[in-house]
């Protein structure tokens, strides 16, 4: 799998998020802990995300009305971060092939 393959797989995905965080039993879903989250607080959906800024790690997050908006935004925040064991398998493949050039 190439990034590219990944990144042309964001509607998939997104889907796949919307199931898993629309279950009735109250699901919510994260990489590796807290780098980015979604889940609802309340009535409303936030995804939270650490980002660097001036040397140090700090949590950001943006709240949204519709699930349907967070699923995507989840989605597009982890492409933007290539967070997941399938970027890190994709820029692996890709350094190695740049080896063998």
């Amino acid at each position: 799998m190439t990034i590219q393959d990944i990144l042309d797989n964001k509607e998939r995905e997104i889907q796949i998020v919307l199931q898993v965080i629309n279950h009735p039993a109250g699901f919510d879903l994260d990489l590796f802990g807290h780098m980015l989250n979604i889940g609802s607080t309340n009535s409303n959906w936030e995804v939270t995300w650490e980002e660097l800024l001036d040397d140090q790690i700090v949590e950001t997050y943006k709240e949204f009305f519709s699930v349907e908006e967070a699923a995507r935004f989840f989605v597009e925040k982890r492409h933007d971060l290539q967070l997941g064991i399938d970027f890190e398998e994709a820029l692996m493949k890709e350094q190695r092939e740049k080896q063998n050039v």
